[in-house]
């Protein structure tokens, strides 16, 4: 038998390696067809999900801007693709978020209300800002969008330049401008997840109210990637026959768009900063401004207290900012809020927490002002670092301070926490006391001098005392006492407290008022001084 011419192991052969060769095509096909577009098909749920959460990180902008609380958000910048055993996955996707400067925002023409219109007087106000943007380093999704953040819009820019708005606008809502800006550099690439960490400066910001300073509108230019028309899309709904926006153009810089708003419309103007990454700058003051209102009636003595709050240009709280109260001509004294005493002034009082400044001023006098200023005051009017508090008549107030006739203080004469005093009745009718009531005393900063809470009245001999009088309090019957027209008497004031030493009193001065029998008052600032002689510093003449 002959074995040469047997062919039959060839065949099994070659059918064995046309089996390998179909299996090695099938693989090849799977790799460069199936594994691309299962891959390609991880990329593109992948950039939904970073879009989804780039729409939170935006929210969470628009809520720290709000609250001013700080809210973080996770955005994971790449994915991984499925394992696979006998094929080959490219890199893991990544992709890059980052910040970029955007421009100057510029606000034209919003007038403010009352001391706001120092700062807000129509001027340009200008406000830096930034956006920041996705951009995807995917293998095989082709041409995936960048996604980006603009003035609280978040959109998808396509290949084409195709833009894809992905939220509504939140500038601009009827009556509302709600300008929020960004501050901050942020960038990285990295297909690991990072964190989005929006914070604010203030813990609150200010609403306030603008209108349009005739006969211009009110115009925000805002530095932007997006074109007039684009942003025309944007604010559609805010250009209808009930929206107040009735122009959008292109600026005069390149990069810039125009909106102007309706001229006879009051808006509430929001403003606010977000800080993203490092690098933010700190705001400085801008402005001071009273709260709870700039004109008082405070009798003389009475207390009076004086806030002011200072903002940034963002309308937003300071704090640490030293306030300096000034009065005009030694107009009155000034307390803190535990009511230690702080002189005559000027007083610097540093912002809390709340941007707030406060103090108690009484008046010595029936007119005058208090000035509260910032650093960068000057004298000009109107003054955004300064705001004047003006102090007015009161209705019990008598005549002017120590009057020079009628019922005139003449002299005093001190002896430890007893002071008399003789006053001289310059009038033609006599004039009889029946009321008393010491408004304010002030003790002078020495040692462990202490100031009195209560005095009385005392007259004759042997004396005879009228009611205790509580210093601050109101009128208290007096010791009887009259004086005949043309006539002079002296009548004692001693004080008391219980940690009122009178061996170790350095003295100070008071404010004493008297109601007479027709119902007149009068207001004396009377000197403490020790075996001194004095009334009001100027011996007894006012």
């Amino acid at each position: 038998m002959s074995f040469w011419a047997d062919r039959r192991g060839q065949s099994m052969q070659i059918g064995a390696m046309l089996l390998f060769g179909m299996v090695v095509v099938s693989m090849a096909t799977y790799q460069v067809t199936v594994v691309p577009d299962q891959n390609a098909d991880v990329e593109y749920k992948h950039n939904q999900q970073v879009r989804d959460q780039l729409l939170e990180g935006r929210d969470a902008l628009l809520r720290t801007a709000t609250t001013g609380t700080s809210q973080p958000v996770t955005v994971d910048l790449g994915t991984q693709f499925p394992s696979r055993t006998m094929f080959v996955n490219p890199p893991p996707p990544s992709g890059t978020l980052e910040t970029t400067e955007l421009g100057t925002v510029t606000i034209t023409n919003a007038e403010g209300t009352g001391e706001t219109a120092d700062y807000w007087n129509g001027d340009d106000r200008t406000f830096t800002t930034s956006g920041f943007s996705y951009t995807p380093d995917y293998s095989e999704f082709q041409t995936p969008p960048t996604t980006v953040y603009e003035h609280l819009v978040l959109f998808d820019r396509l290949s084409d330049g195709t833009v894809v708005p992905k939220t509504d606008q939140n500038l601009i809502d009827g009556r509302r401008i709600n300008l929020v800006t960004l501050d901050g550099e942020l960038s990285t690439t990295t297909s690991e997840a990072v964190s989005l960490d929006f914070r604010t400066a203030t813990t609150s910001t200010r609403t306030i109210v603008v209108e349009n300073r005739d006969p211009a509108p009110i115009v925000l230019t805002l530095p932007t990637s997006l074109s007039a028309k684009q942003w025309k899309d944007i604010l559609a709904d805010e250009m209808d026959a009930d929206g107040h926006v009735k122009v959008v153009e292109s600026g005069a810089d390149p990069g810039t768009v125009d909106i102007r708003l309706d001229g006879d419309v009051t808006y509430e103007l929001r403003v606010s900063e977000v800080h993203l990454g490092s690098g933010a700058d700190e705001e400085p003051a801008q402005y001071v401004t009273s709260v709870g209102g700039s004109t008082s009636n405070a009798g003389i003595g009475d207390p009076a207290t004086l806030t002011v709050e200072v903002r940034d240009t963002y309308n937003a709280p300071k704090s640490g900012v030293d306030v300096t109260f000034e009065d005009t001509n030694g107009f009155g004294v000034y307390t803190d809020g535990d009511g230690n005493s702080l002189g005559e002034g000027p007083v610097t009082v540093t912002t809390d927490d709340d941007g707030r400044a406060t103090l108690t001023f009484r008046k010595a006098e029936q007119t005058g002002t208090v000035a509260a200023t910032i650093d960068g005051a000057t004298g000009d009017e109107p003054n955004p670092k300064k705001t004047t508090f003006t102090f007015t008549r009161a209705s019990g107030d008598g005549g002017s301070l120590n009057p020079l006739s009628g019922f005139v203080l003449r002299s005093t004469n001190t002896t430890d926490a007893t002071v008399t005093m003789t006053f001289e009745n310059t009038g033609n009718d006599d004039r009889t006391v029946e009321e008393a009531r010491v408004n304010f005393y002030y003790a002078y900063k020495s040692g462990t001098n202490t100031a009195p809470t209560t005095a009385t009245l005392e007259k004759g001999d042997p004396l005879v005392s009228g009611d205790t009088m509580t210093i601050g309090g109101g009128y208290a019957d007096a010791v009887p006492f009259s004086v005949d027209s043309w006539d002079s008497d002296s009548v004692n004031i001693t004080f008391s407290g219980d940690d009122y030493d009178s061996n170790n009193n350095a003295g100070g001065f008071f404010i004493l008022s008297l109601r007479f029998a027709d119902g007149t008052t009068s207001t004396y600032l009377v000197t403490h001084e020790l075996k001194a002689t004095g009334v009001g510093g100027n011996n007894g003449n006012g």
